[in-house]
């Protein structure tokens, strides 16, 4: 009987590591994806903030035309460049909580802040419940290992 007992532990014990290890890897999979979408959002800034610079450098590349249409051209110019750096305003406030909060998480990722700090991804001031829903892709045959 002590040998079929120890026998079961050791199998949890194993399901167990098993278990941990593939959490692991989540976790791992979401801190880069955290920090691939603050980079995506970072050049997608950087992005509009490059076109709007280039709409402005348009206005003057055809000196051949009548002063009408140089008027026109350069109004256009100057309409597509504001409309850039609206855009680019527009995101930096709406993400600029999301970034704000992926900051620390970032930071230890590279390895730019000093370890055993914990990451707090909420407001101190009010409690926040997240949820993390994992299904079953993550697995092949679905469930866990605990149920072999």
């Amino acid at each position: 009987m002590f040998f079929i007992f120890t026998a079961n532990l050791i199998k949890f014990d194993l399901a167990l590591r098993v278990e941990w290890v593939k959490s692991q890897a989540r976790a791992d999979r979401w801190n880069e994806e955290v920090v691939l979408l603050d980079e995506e959002m970072r050049q997608v800034i950087e992005y509009c903030g490059w076109k709007a610079s280039w709409w402005k450098q348009q206005a003057s590349q055809r000196g051949d035309v009548s002063p009408e249409l140089a008027e026109g051209l350069l109004s256009f110019t100057e309409e597509q460049a504001a409309m850039e750096d609206s855009i680019a305003v527009r995101f930096v406030s709406q993400w600029a909580p999301v970034r704000k909060r992926a900051l620390p998480l970032i930071a230890k990722f590279w390895g730019t802040e000093p370890d055993g700090t914990d990451i707090i991804m909420g407001d101190s001031e009010e409690e926040e419940i997240v949820e993390f829903m994992v299904g079953e892709e993550d697995d092949e045959g679905g469930g866990s290992d605990f149920d072999e």
